[in-house]
């Protein structure tokens, strides 16, 4: 995993695409200022962080867990829309 600075998105994807080859895996971008006097007088700097292909691996499995058990009786049965209704 690699960290790109540029200041531009442009710029910063193709220093990515020189380092890592037109397949990288593009893990997160965000904007960063600029360090010392730099970032009063200019733009903020994108930031890429990216990997080889194949670097962020096959997305996580989820499991459903099951409802935890209740010590609580089932509740009775609904009534029957159709049925007549008690006296």
């Amino acid at each position: 995993m690699q960290t790109f600075r540029a200041r531009s998105s442009h710029e910063a994807l193709a220093e990515v695409k020189k380092a890592l080859g037109p397949d990288a895996v593009i893990l997160g971008t965000r904007f960063v200022q600029p360090p010392g006097l730099r970032a009063l007088v200019t733009t903020p700097w994108v930031e890429i962080t990216a990997g080889p292909p194949g670097a962020a691996g096959p997305a996580p499995r989820l499991r459903a867990t099951p409802p935890p058990e209740s010590d609580r009786p089932a509740a009775p049965p609904a009534r029957d829309p159709a049925a007549p209704a008690l006296p």
